[in-house]
């Protein structure tokens, strides 16, 4: 048999060769050629005008409304974009049609909404390592009500009440798109410079809200294959009302569109031809070819108008609209007078608390007019410590020896476990080598530790860190020294109560003592031997 392959090898190349770029060739062209632009030909259904609706106009209508041109700064290059749709969907969410597709389809895209929402719920926005910026932080300053809107969204049990939170979501993003967010990051961390490490996810990360990229990523599938036949139909019913779109005006609109989006991007730079090149392409990308195109922007315009004159039909009446424009008109100037928010008593507590405080510091009880002059700071301390504080504006650098410790080599610890001394000081704290009797030799105390479960070794290795670290202070300090600080931060120091800062400081007068200090202090300060802090 090897003979006979060995004779007729350059053949049977040949043959498998031309097998192999044969089915490329055609299998390979198929499936690219079905991805991109075929479409199913089943019937899905029926129309309002009581024709068949097929499975590929429900297709080509879904594909153009996934995403528009305001996704481009959505997308940021990780995804195919629509710039040939200029927003028709978020001019239909803010119509306010919206609602009639939650009232008369929501049981049909309910549970994979619910999926939807379950898995957006589990989104973090980014936050810097150093935590001192993040998106939240971002959102909070320059978007307020992205940024309640996306809390009411998280805390939202209803999926009714959940899905308009995420539709206000999904508008607010195209006002604020990531790719501002990107911009403000990266500024951000550059004004921190001194205090910041430089993050490589500012430049690169993905900034997209729930990382969605099109309308099926933000609401389901189902949802946007319901929109696109609604859309659908109102061309159709619209048609039936008396609208007038001609092939033409849509023809000349959609190059319009085109057009706009051409200069916004490309602007000046663009020379002849470039903009029949991109038009084109856009084509392409679609899957259709410029009658199929037409066709669909077609019914997009008939939906257009119908959305808008239902929308702007509210003031039917020309009566009615007089009465609304003469109650809307109407202003008046004032000029408000108020007491800074700290004075402004509601309730009869918060008198009591203010005549309380101002005898405090004045020793008087003579109304309730803030004090002209106070008490010296001794006296205050005498009556009321509780009301003395101490503020200090600092840079905080902080260590745990317990994640030092694991930077030991594994050698060291063992050769420290088996010298006889300290083995001596693990037997306190271990009864279970304690019992060994071998240990007054190297190997057996080698054979003791090497006996016990992994549990207690941990344990035991654990101890041996520590223990490692309290005999070498110069390991700590190296480390504490080369800590990053955080940002400048303002800490208050009560003269009474707890101390609400870094949580495990409790010697009020010693961290006084550091931070008014100048010496060795403010950069080698600990309380337990665990957390060790250096202060600027």
């Amino acid at each position: 048999m090897l003979a006979f392959f060995r004779r007729y090898q350059k053949a049977l190349l040949i043959v498998v060769t031309g097998v192999i770029i044969t089915s490329f060739s055609f299998f390979g062209a198929f499936r690219t050629y079905r991805q991109v632009g075929g479409f199913s030909d089943r019937v899905a259904g029926k129309w309002i005008d009581g024709k068949l609706s097929y499975e590929k106009d429900i297709q080509k209508l879904v594909r153009f409304l996934e995403t528009d041109f305001t996704d481009l700064w959505i997308v940021e290059g990780r995804g195919v974009v629509n710039l040939l749709n200029d927003g028709i969907v978020r001019e239909f969410f803010q119509s306010g049609s919206l609602e009639l597709i939650k009232e008369r389809f929501f049981p049909l895209f309910e549970e994979e909404l619910k999926e939807k929402i379950k898995s957006h719920k589990q989104y973090r926005p980014y936050v810097h390592p150093q935590k001192a910026i993040g998106m939240e932080n971002l959102w909070k300053q320059m978007f307020p009500a992205f940024y309640e809107d996306y809390h009411k969204f998280l805390k939202e049990e209803d999926p009714k009440q959940a899905f308009d939170h995420l539709v206000a979501l999904f508008l607010e993003e195209g006002v604020f798109p990531p790719s501002s967010i990107r911009e403000m990051l990266s500024y951000q961390q550059k004004q921190y410079r001194n205090l910041l490490i430089e993050d490589p996810t500012i430049q690169s990360g993905d900034f997209s809200l729930f990382y969605a990229k099109n309308l099926s990523d933000w609401f389901g599938k189902k949802f946007t294959r319901i929109l696109a036949q609604v859309i659908y139909n109102s061309a159709l019913y619209a048609k039936d009302r008396g609208y007038k779109v001609s092939y033409q005006e849509a023809s000349v609109h959609i190059q319009l569109v085109a057009k706009r989006h051409f200069d916004r991007l490309y602007g000046e730079k663009s020379g002849a031809g470039d903009f029949e090149k991109f038009y084109r392409k856009q084509i392409a990308l679609l899957g259709l070819d410029e009658r199929e195109l037409v066709l669909l922007w077609q019914k997009m315009l008939y939906a257009r108008k119908l959305f808008q004159d239902v929308g702007g039909g509210v003031f039917v009446d020309a009566s009615i609209y007089k009465d609304f424009h003469d109650f809307a008109s109407r202003e008046v100037t004032l000029t408000l007078y108020e007491l800074p928010k700290a004075l402004q008593f509601k309730h009869e507590e918060d008198l009591e608390k203010w005549i309380l405080y101002r005898e405090a510091v004045t020793g008087k009880n003579d109304g309730v007019k803030p004090p002209a002059a106070y008490l010296p700071i001794e006296k205050i301390q005498a009556k009321a410590a509780s009301l003395l504080e101490k503020k200090f504006l600092v840079k905080v650098a902080q260590i745990d020896t317990k994640d030092l410790s694991l930077e030991i080599p594994l050698r060291k610890v063992w050769d420290f476990e088996v010298e006889e001394a300290n083995f001596a000081l693990l037997k306190e704290a271990f009864p279970s080598l304690a019992s060994s009797k071998t240990s007054n030799t190297v190997q057996g105390r080698a054979l003791a530790l090497k006996s016990l479960t992994d549990e207690e070794r941990e344990k035991v290795d654990s101890v041996a860190r520590q223990k490692i670290l309290e005999a070498e202070p110069d390991l700590i300090l190296s480390k504490i020294t080369k800590a990053n600080f955080s940002v400048p931060q303002i800490i208050t120091v009560p003269k009474e109560g707890d101390l609400p800062i870094f949580g495990n400081l409790k010697n009020r007068e010693a961290l006084l003592e550091a931070l008014e200090s100048s010496d060795e202090r403010l950069s080698y300060y600990t309380e337990n031997g665990v957390q060790f802090y250096r202060f600027q």
